[in-house]
């Protein structure tokens, strides 16, 4: 945290860390100006709203601060399964729930035993262990860089 709130980094590295689906694959979630995964918010414009050190907890810690609309929810059907992930529609008879991988349930409304609010994010906690602090830096450098509105999404 310290290296990276201190260093700059390489903004073309920290974007091909962030659309490499082999190691970080942060756009299998997260989009930027409509291109990538619909399971978090879309990123574009980020840096208008946040500071780097704002960027630098909700990649490290990412449960302490869930932005509006995607707190995940817990769903327990009556025959035992238990789904989490984001509410993405919803009527009177059919809920449908997209998971932290981008796969889409339908679920039957009448078959919720139980429905809860997680406070757990969909992005998973360690994500980064991997990066060295400089590839750590250079994506943060990449998620600053992103300004403007985001893509309205279909």
């Amino acid at each position: 945290m310290r290296f990276a709130t201190k260093q700059s980094g390489n903004l073309q590295v920290g974007k091909q860390l962030f659309f490499n689906q082999q190691r970080l694959a942060c756009s299998k979630c997260q989009s930027i100006n409509g291109q990538g995964g619909q399971v978090g918010p879309d990123l574009r414009g980020f840096a208008d709203q946040y500071n780097r050190e704002e960027a630098i907890r909700s990649i490290l810690t990412p449960s302490q601060r869930l932005a509006n609309g995607f707190t995940p929810v817990i769903l327990a059907t009556v025959e035992g399964t238990v789904l989490t992930g984001l509410i993405r529609s919803e009527t009177d008879q059919l809920l449908e729930l997209i998971n932290a991988n981008g796969q889409i349930n339908r679920i039957p409304k009448n078959t919720i035993d139980e429905k809860l609010n997680s406070q757990k994010s969909t992005m998973p906690d360690g994500l980064v262990d991997q990066l060295s602090a400089q590839e750590f830096t250079d994506l943060v450098t990449y998620i600053m860089s992103l300004k403007g509105s985001p893509a309205s999404t279909p």
